[in-house]
């Protein structure tokens, strides 16, 4: 025998051999009966048995007064805590004469429920077949709700002034005047937040204003919308149909001049101002919006509480920190040394 008649002959043994294994090992068929393939069958339930009947349930409903009841709605369900399977629920209105009438009632023992808008429910006991028609009475009317007081509304139109030293120079136009309610009012006043804004005279006012306690603040035109800082501060008790209320600004100024060690002017340097006993909510200090130095190199804050600020100055690579306190009605002028902006270090003020 050739050798490649040996091959095709072992080839083919093995193959015969894989075939034999496959043929003896293979699965048996499952039953669809017993695996789960059959069709869903649905649960026989139980026919709901409506426990109708052929009576009637009539009467009449009165108020406490005597008087008939009408759009009472009368409830009829079956006595006990938890109803029989199927028991219906049937229920009416009464007519203009206080009557009612419920039908298809089967006999037994059954709970009324009388509701009505203007007295609290009751409940009423009632067994079937009856032998005449019932007539029930309702409970006393409820209280009548407490209402709202009714809200008193005013003008109120004042002025915010500037202190006299400051007068010709701080401008009042758009400074923010906010009505607070005062802890102490009633809860249901009525009384809300108000803001007006001022014009170039410092006039303000609020028409249709709820009457009541106020505390009266003013912010800033940067500061509007918000509650920093307060430039005043006045109660306000709105209680007239017309109010006035001048409202004086206790507030300073600072300003200064920045030069270069030539005595030249830094113009367009930038400067920021930071109080130092008023922190924001995270602890910071509250600042301002910043300003810079104009052709001769002065700058100015206006509308400013009294206290102690910080003066952050920056001009090219140069930047210093100056201290400054603002006193009440005047305008300080802070002294500055000269800065060279081309050196990234320069010197810190006193």
């Amino acid at each position: 025998m050739s050798k490649e008649r040996v091959q095709w002959a072992l080839a083919l043994g093995v193959f015969l051999v894989i075939g034999i294994l496959i043929w003896v090992q293979r699965p048996e068929p499952i039953a669809a009966e017993g695996f789960g393939f059959d069709e869903p069958r649905p649960a026989a339930l139980e026919p709901v048995r409506c426990q109708e009947g052929e009576l009637e349930l009539a009467g009449t409903v009165s108020s406490a007064e005597g008087a008939p009841a009408a759009d009472v709605l009368v409830t009829l369900l079956p006595s006990g805590e938890t109803p029989a399977p199927g028991a219906p629920l049937s229920w009416g209105y009464t007519d203009a004469a206080g009557r009612f009438l419920l039908r298809r009632l089967a006999p037994g023992p059954y709970r009324v429920v009388l509701v009505d808008a203007a007295v609290p429910p009751c409940t009423q006991a009632v067994t079937l077949p009856s032998a005449a028609p019932v007539a029930w009475t309702l409970p006393a009317a409820l209280p009548p709700l407490p209402t709202l007081p009714e809200l008193r509304r005013g003008r109120v139109t004042g002025t915010v002034i500037a202190p006299g030293e400051l007068a010709g120079d701080a401008t009042l136009a758009g400074l923010e005047v906010v009505l607070r309610p005062a802890p102490e009012n009633d809860p249901l006043c009525g009384a809300a937040l108000r803001r007006a804004t001022c014009d170039a005279g410092g006039a303000f006012a609020f028409e249709e204003l709820v009457l009541a306690r106020y505390t009266a603040e003013v912010l800033p035109a940067w500061g509007r919308g918000g509650s920093w800082p307060v430039l005043a501060r006045a109660p306000l008790a709105a209680d007239a149909p017309e109010t006035t209320l001048a409202l004086a600004l206790e507030v300073g100024e600072l300003e200064g001049q920045l030069l270069e060690d030539t005595g030249r002017a830094l113009e367009g340097a930038l400067v920021r101002l930071s109080a130092l006993e008023a922190p924001d909510a995270a602890g910071a200090p509250q600042t301002w919006p910043p300003v810079v130095t104009d052709a001769e190199g002065r700058f100015r804050f206006t509308h400013l509480p009294p206290g102690a600020y910080r003066l952050r100055l920056r001009a090219g690579l140069a930047e210093r920190e100056v201290p400054a306190t603002v006193v009440a009605r005047r305008r300080v002028s802070v002294p500055l040394e000269a800065m060279d902006p081309r050196a990234a270090h320069a010197p810190s003020g006193g």
